[in-house]
This record gives structure tokens, C-alpha cells and sequence, in this order.
């Protein structure tokens, strides 16, 4: 099962930083707002020293498939579909901070 944090783990680690709870309250809803903000614009995200999210713009094209399922069933069919221009967002961490800490999901031979 893969660990989340969550908006209770931002506020708790904001508060032991010397916050207090509605200082971490607005702290969070700005960090949340420029995330928002960031994403509606397709902007590169710098987080910290860690790493960064990085868009990548994805220009419209067409997906042609030769099946259709139905009931269960394949069916030979040929369809066409229009996938949209989209945002896929890639996180990418930093080299000096892959360096200097200990991944626990990155084991000792550079797999997953």
C-alpha cells in the first residue's frame, strides 16, 4: 500500500516548524492555491531541494482501434477517436538529493 500525505500532515509538520494551527491553516490553502494556480497554467513546479514537476504538453492526435468489446466479447470493429490536447505532469528528482538520501522505494540496484 503506498503512503500518503495528506492536508492533516501538512498542517501537524507546519505546526512542530512553529505555526500556529490557523497560521498552518492559511499556510497550506496558499501552498494549495499556488499548486492550483501552477497547474491551471501548465507551469514547471520546483519543490524545495527534492525535485520538480515538469509538464509536458501533449498536442491533439487521432487513436484508431480495430475492436469494440461487447458483452464481454471482442468484435472486430474500426473506430476512430480524437484524443484532446492535454498536460501529463513528470516528477523528476534532483541528482544531489537522490545522492545525499536514502530512497526506501529505490533499492541498491537502481530499480523499482
Amino acid at each position: 500500500m503506498k503512503a500518503t500525505v495528506n492536508r492533516a500532515q501538512f498542517i501537524k509538520s507546519f505546526m512542530n516548524h512553529g505555526l500556529t494551527y490557523l497560521q498552518a491553516i492559511a499556510a497550506y490553502e496558499a501552498m494549495s492555491t499556488t499548486f492550483e494556480l501552477a497547474i491551471i497554467n501548465a507551469a514547471k513546479i520546483n519543490i524545495g531541494r527534492v525535485g520538480c514537476l515538469d509538464p509536458e504538453i501533449k498536442d491533439p492526435r487521432t487513436v484508431n482501434m480495430g475492436f469494440a468489446r461487447e458483452g464481454g466479447v471482442l468484435k472486430k470493429v474500426q473506430r476512430v477517436f480524437v484524443m484532446a490536447r492535454r498536460v501529463t505532469y513528470r516528477f523528476r528528482i534532483y541528482r544531489q538529493f537522490k545522492a545525499t538520501h536514502r530512497l526506501g522505494w529505490f533499492d541498491a540496484d537502481n530499480t523499482l
